[in-house]
C-alpha cells in the first residue's frame, strides 16, 4: 500500500515541499551559528543584572523533543486508529498521514530559521547577561555614566554563553512551543471538529487547550529561568502562531482523491 501511494500523483505533488522543507532546516541550522548583534547595555541595568539559572525547567534539546514528538504521535495515533471516521481508505489515510507530517516539519523548520535571524539581528541582552558577562571592576561612578560594549566582559561561563546572551528576543522555546503544539491544536480541533455542539468537551481539552497551555507552561518557564524578559515570550508566542496558522492553512487547501473506486475530494487538513 505504501509503495502504491508513493506512485501516485498526490505523493508526488508534495516532493518540491519536502525539498522547501529541507531547505529551511539546513538554513536554520546555519542561522543557529551565526554571530548575533551585540548591543551596547548599562552595568546598572537591573533588567539584565539576574543570576544564572544552571538547572533550567526545560532546556533547548527536551523543548524540540516535546514540540516534534508529541504532535507526531498524537497524529500518528489519530490518523491510523481502527475507529477513527471519515477517512474512507487507505490511500487516503496514507495521504492524510503524509501531508499531516510535511506540514509539521515545515512549521518547525521555517519557526527555527525565523526565530534565529529575529534573534541575531535584534541582539538584546538576556536577564541573566550581566553574570555572562562577568565586566572588569570599576567605579560606580563609570558604571552609571556610559553603555558599554561586550569588551569589557571577561565571560566567566566562556565564550559561547557570553554570545549566546545576546539573543533574548524572541524566545526560541517559546516561539517552537506555539507553533509545534499550536499546530497540534489546530490539526486536532479540525480533525476533531472541536466547534460542533454534539462533540464531548474532552475533545476540546485534550485536543485544543491541552497543547496551548503546554506551550504556555514552556513559555513561563523561560522566564522563571531569567532566560527572557516578558516581551520576549511575547514575540515569541507571535511568530510561532504565525507560522504554524499560516501553515494549517495553506496545506488545509490540499485535495486528495481517496480511491479509484470513490472519485471524492476531500481536503487533507482537515477531513
Amino acid at each position: 500500500m505504501i509503495q502504491l501511494y508513493l506512485s501516485t500523483p498526490q505523493f508526488k505533488a508534495q516532493i518540491p515541499n519536502w525539498a522547501l522543507a529541507f531547505t529551511v532546516a539546513a538554513a536554520f541550522l546555519v542561522a543557529e551559528t551565526a554571530t548575533p548583534y551585540a548591543r551596547e547595555f548599562l552595568l546598572v541595568d537591573p533588567t539584565i543584572n539576574h543570576p544564572f539559572t544552571y538547572d533550567e525547567r526545560i532546556t533547548g534539546p527536551f523543548c524540540l523533543f516535546l514540540v516534534s514528538l508529541i504532535p507526531f504521535a498524537v497524529i500518528t495515533a489519530c490518523v491510523f486508529v481502527p475507529f477513527q471516521k471519515g477517512i474512507v481508505s487507505n490511500h487516503s489515510k496514507l495521504h492524510l498521514y503524509h501531508v499531516s507530517l510535511l506540514a509539521l516539519v515545515i512549521v518547525l523548520s521555517m519557526n527555527g530559521l525565523a526565530t534565529d535571524l529575529l534573534k541575531n539581528w535584534i541582539g538584546r541582552p538576556r536577564p541573566d547577561f550581566l553574570a555572562r558577562c562577568g565586566a572588569q571592576k570599576m567605579s560606580l561612578e563609570a558604571m552609571s555614566l556610559k553603555f558599554y560594549t561586550a569588551e569589557i566582559c571577561t565571560a566567566p561561563l566562556g565564550a559561547a554563553v557570553l554570545e549566546d546572551g545576546f539573543r533574548s528576543c524572541p524566545s526560541g522555546h517559546t516561539s517552537f512551543a506555539f507553533a509545534g503544539l499550536g499546530f497540534l491544536a489546530l490539526w486536532c480541533g479540525f480533525q476533531w471538529q472541536v466547534l460542533r455542539t454534539d462533540v464531548l468537551v474532552w475533545r476540546v481539552f485534550v485536543g485544543c487547550i491541552a497543547p496551548i497551555m503546554g506551550a504556555f507552561y514552556i513559555g513561563i518557564s523561560r522566564i522563571l529561568d531569567y532566560r527572557h524578559h516578558f516581551e520576549d515570550i511575547m514575540f515569541g508566542m507571535l511568530v510561532g502562531l504565525a507560522i504554524s496558522v499560516t501553515v494549517f492553512f495553506k496545506f488545509r487547501l490540499v485535495l486528495c482523491t481517496p480511491g479509484s473506486e470513490e472519485e471524492i475530494a476531500k481536503p487533507v487538513l482537515p477531513l
